[in-house]
């Protein structure tokens, strides 16, 4: 019985380590807010926790390990539309980055139980907030939730 459980241990131990590691899959560079938000959507159903992750700022503490977790059962998810929101003063929210966007998606996602750990199946409207840390630096998600 210890032995199992030191197994288990260790094993926990080694899958949380791997999954804190930052992603070497960088999407395209030059993206402006939204190809970077319809660039999530794409690794998102195509199940690619690596490419997902390759979009979040550093201070963003979503592990790969969470994310292939989150993505047991997924059938698809489909993005109807994505379009920049200017109708607020974003510099405020993140004072200390270059710049801030937000982008609006509405968006369908399926789940073959029904639902994952935190979605249910259906259609959402959510926000995505994205930051350039430099004026050379590429548009990098830092928060997102419903509308």
């Amino acid at each position: 019985m210890r032995r199992i459980l030191s197994i288990l241990i260790m094993l926990t131990l080694v899958l949380t380590i791997a999954g804190c590691k930052k992603s070497s899959q960088e999407p395209p560079k030059g993206l402006t807010p939204v190809e970077t938000i319809q660039y999530y959507f794409e690794q998102w159903n195509n199940k690619n926790p690596v490419g997902m992750h390759s979009v979040y700022c550093d201070s963003v503490k979503v592990t790969i390990f969470e994310e292939r977790l989150a993505l047991r059962g997924l059938r698809y998810v489909k993005l109807n539309s994505c379009v920049l929101d200017d109708s607020h003063d974003r510099s405020k929210w993140y004072p200390d980055a270059y710049s801030c966007s937000v982008v609006v998606t509405e968006f369908e996602i399926n789940f073959r139980s029904g639902h994952s750990d935190s979605i249910a199946n259906g259609t959402f409207i959510w926000r995505y907030w994205l930051i350039k840390e430099t004026s050379d630096s590429d548009w990098r998600l830092i928060q997102w939730g419903a509308c």
